[in-house]
């Protein structure tokens, strides 16, 4: 039967210790996905998942108190990889994320490794590949801009004849108009100089609809009736059963009262399903709120 190694055995059979104490100490064995050492040992039949840095760290400086981490501060920038008890150094969560952000190892922030350099001419040669009609998402060519640009300055079209007559937006015309976008064919055309801007505003007050000088004619007021009860007959005109929304006469109402206060045991529930009415048009009735004119 194989006998099973002890955890330092484990450990230090995955460590490559290089010539010079002092560098990092690199872990050969499996690793997680952010690049940890990571080790398995058997317990009580069980499989328990360990990082090896953090193991290496009890092994040489004893337990590691509950909720404190175990960071790294290797000489030539971090590796996670390293086990070099020298490199490694305790801290709360918090003082782990000021250390990754101060080096540049945040979840946002990119790797420290050295930017690629690019030349200018390159730079232009890449911006050149998609730009005007290379673009996959154009809608319009470089010819098509230059006519957009020229019936404009004529003075005869609006944004929105333009946006038509090439199917786009009113504001792809005025970006072009403005030099926002397709600037390398804007610059060559020169836009309406300050001297034009007098067509552009005869231009906009023929198209647009002169303001009416006429103010609107005023409704004339109703002359107040001469009889002084004419609200009382409005008002009786659409009361009770003459109401065009009203499910009961002023016969059902009156017996409905009647059958209430004298007491025959038939809850609101009761009087509203034998009535075809709600609950609440029953309590408004029985309280006096609808139908006042009934005794």
């Amino acid at each position: 039967m194989r006998k099973s190694r002890s955890l330092v055995e484990h450990v230090f059979s995955w460590i490559q210790i290089p010539l010079d104490s002092e560098g990092c100490w690199k872990w050969t064995g499996s690793k997680n996905k952010k690049g940890y050492g990571r080790l398995c040992r058997y317990d009580n039949g069980k499989s328990h998942s360990l990082i090896a840095h953090r193991v290496v760290y009890e092994l040489f400086y004893g337990p590691i108190p509950s909720g404190m981490c175990v960071c790294h501060d290797c000489p030539g920038g971090d590796n996670p990889w390293c086990i070099n008890p020298k490199h490694l150094w305790l801290g709360t969560n918090r003082e782990n994320t000021h250390d990754a952000i101060y080096k540049g190892r945040g979840w946002w922030q990119k790797p420290n490794r050295p930017k690629k350099l690019v030349s200018e001419a390159t730079r232009q040669k890449l911006s050149l590949k998609n730009r005007g009609s290379l673009s996959p998402r154009a809608k319009l060519t470089e010819d098509q801009v230059k006519e957009i640009i020229h019936n404009y300055t004529t003075g005869q079209f609006r944004y929105c004849d333009l946006a038509g007559k090439y199917n786009c937006s009113a504001t792809t015309i005025g970006l072009i108009l403005n030099g926002r976008i397709w600037r390398h064919v804007s610059a060559e055309i020169p836009l309406p100089n300050i001297a034009s801007i007098e067509q552009i505003h005869a231009l906009a007050r023929r198209l647009s609809k002169p303001p009416s000088t006429s103010k609107p004619p005023r409704v004339p007021k109703l002359p107040k009736p001469s009889d002084p009860d004419w609200r009382q007959r409005i008002s009786a005109r659409h009361r009770g059963s003459g109401n065009s929304h009203a499910k009961l006469t002023e016969e059902k109402v009156s017996i409905l009262r009647q059958d209430w206060h004298d007491g025959k045991g038939l809850s609101m529930m009761e009087l509203a399903l034998k009535y075809g009415v709600s609950w609440s048009a029953i309590s408004h009735i029985i309280k006096g709120r609808t139908w006042r004119h009934i005794p």
